[in-house]
């Protein structure tokens, strides 16, 4: 699905130059959910926007389904941190869903259609004809999430996108990630700071160096399916794990 290889990016020229990442390669499988973890400023959201084709790299390739990216795929869908940036305020929560299915061809009807079956999978039916600003922070993620969905993208870049929420709606929001995931066997990949979490949704965890930017270590997590924050009945008297850790202590 994604293969990046020798991908390098440098901010700048000369003496005041930063290279961000260098000579990073990456293979992400059809259906995975890849996350990635590492420093801040490590370089974590340039790789995202170099899969994006949000910013040209120095060096190296990024292929989608075998094909260069030079420019935003057809097939990719981003959901980012800032949800208050990225919904637009005069537009009803409707109108933000299906906004990028104008770029699918998709009529007037098809529209209406598909981000109302989109915001009700991600719990908010109903909210249709309300504006983001309407929205709890918890509800206008969903909104941007539900956006994603509606598109049907292949792969989805997912950049830290609940660290803008509480403990609880960031615990709501990755199960809500692990159901779609479920749903539409969809290729993500999720760049998140906090360890529990990439390793709650995430089939492999890949650890990038400080910037410049380099794979340090990939990890397969080898927990079940489904996922629960709940350890099994024989070892509940004597866990003392966190409810969100509660999968690790199950897993032993």
């Amino acid at each position: 699905m994604l293969e990046i290889a020798d991908l390098t990016h440098t901010y700048g020229t000369g003496p005041t130059a930063h290279r961000a990442i260098d000579g990073l390669d990456l293979k992400v499988a059809e259906g995975d959910l890849l996350s990635i973890v590492g420093p801040s400023g490590c370089g974590k959201s340039t790789l995202l926007r170099s899969i994006a084709g949000l910013i040209k790299p120095t060096g190296g390739t990024i292929r989608i389904g075998g094909v260069p990216v030079t420019r935003t795929p057809d097939n990719l869908a981003v959901v980012f941190q800032d949800y208050s940036r990225s919904l637009f305020p005069w537009m009803s929560v409707a109108d933000n869903v299906a906004l990028p299915l104008r770029r699918r061809g998709m009529n007037a009807k098809q529209r209406r259609q598909a981000a109302a079956e989109a915001l009700e999978q991600v719990g908010l039916a109903g909210a249709e004809g309300k504006y983001p600003w309407e929205l709890s922070g918890g509800m206008q993620q969903r909104a941007s999430i539900a956006r994603a969905l509606a598109y049907r993208p292949s792969l989805m870049l997912m950049d830290e996108p609940f660290g803008s929420v509480d403990a609880q709606t960031r615990e709501d929001l990755e199960d809500l990630v692990l159901r779609v995931r479920g749903t539409h066997n969809m290729t993500i990949l999720l760049i998140t700071h906090d360890i529990d979490e990439s390793v709650y949704v995430g089939d492999r965890v890949v650890v990038l160096s400080k910037a410049p930017a380099t794979v340090v270590k990939e990890l397969r997590v080898d927990l079940p399916a489904p996922r629960s924050r709940s350890p099994p009945a024989s070892t509940r008297r004597s866990c003392t794990c966190a409810p969100r850790s509660a999968a690790w202590c199950a897993a032993g």
